[in-house]
């Protein structure tokens, strides 16, 4: 599920991302061309070696210059292979994943998420 694109009727209603992750950095922007994400779900899943810690936080921005935090998983909360859904809705034009702390003997980590319109 690299990329993928939900539509309802013709229209833009979500968006998914997925990607495998062996060290801290960005990774898998995503630019809402057409609608705004706002409801968002965060899983962080073991691949490879043995992780230790990890902190992977969703980002979102509004003004194409600052970024905002959306959802933090990390090895105390909520746990490998648990989804994370905050409640707060929170519109936003971009966003990525950053991945910070990713600690282990060759950890290998897979990093999902999904956005989804407000329609």
């Amino acid at each position: 599920m690299p990329n993928v694109a939900y539509t309802l009727e013709g229209r833009p209603v979500g968006q998914a991302r997925e990607g495998v992750f062996s060290g801290n950095g960005n990774g898998l922007l995503h630019i809402c061309d057409e609608l705004p994400l706002d409801l968002f779900s965060l899983q962080v899943s073991f691949v490879s070696g043995t992780v230790t810690t990890w902190t992977v936080t969703l980002q979102g921005m509004v003004n194409d210059n600052d970024w905002g935090t959306l959802i933090v998983h990390d090895n105390t909360t909520p746990g490998i292979g648990k989804i994370i859904v905050p409640t707060l809705r929170t519109p936003v034009k971009q966003v990525r994943v950053l991945i910070a702390d990713l600690t282990g003997t060759d950890p290998v980590i897979n990093v999902a998420w999904i956005g989804r319109t407000f329609i």
